[in-house]
């Protein structure tokens, strides 16, 4: 009895530990823009962490348009834009897709003992379709950015994040079947 218990316990647990969730649902004028919340894909051996994110756009709830966030940890000297990116699934489906935009950023942290430690990174910002979304339910196999100066090579053996894309694509889907209240700014 106590070791179901257990398990049952570590079941519950690791289900809500993976669970997306809404972590943003503006009113930006006409536009609203829901996104949930990140998706980090690494191994413990990676010197570049890779976070995945899902964003909503829309004028009204029937029409929506989404992009993929990529954003690379440990990425540092990039002074070009991306742009394609290049996706397999483990279907070996591939997806073309063209960037949008992608910016570089690097924060200076001080910890204890007065010593600093950089963090440089690069996001880059992909519109994807619904249909590319669901082939990536599939499981994302490879990714590659292209730059100026060649590409970026991504390779994972078990989905870390086309099944949580997903997730987060039915999230937001559902999410603009509510009507979110006017703000006070809004039709002003």
């Amino acid at each position: 009895m106590k070791k179901i218990l257990i398990t049952v316990l570590i079941s519950l647990i690791s289900i809500f530990s993976y669970a997306q969730k809404i972590v943003a649902d503006e009113m930006q004028d006409d536009l609203r823009v829901v996104e949930t919340s990140a998706i980090v894909a690494r191994n413990f051996t990676d010197t570049k962490v890779y976070i995945f994110g899902l964003r909503g756009y829309s004028y009204n709830t029937e029409d929506v348009d989404y992009t993929l966030i990529i954003r690379i940890n440990g990425f540092s000297n990039i002074s070009e834009n991306s742009k394609k990116v290049l996706i397999k699934t483990f279907n070996n489906n591939v997806l073309n897709l063209s960037t949008l935009s992608s910016s570089n950023n690097k924060y200076n942290l001080q910890v204890i003992g007065n010593h600093i430690y950089n963090l440089n990174y690069c996001i880059f910002y992909v519109p994807i379709s619904e249909n590319d979304i669901i082939t990536l339910k599939s499981g994302l196999k490879k990714l590659r950015i292209e730059l100026d100066s060649g590409y970026i090579d991504k390779e994972y053996k078990k989905d870390k994040v086309g099944e949580k894309l997903y997730n987060s694509y039915l999230l937001i889907k559902n999410q603009f079947k509510y009507v979110k209240a006017p703000t006070l700014e809004s039709n002003f």
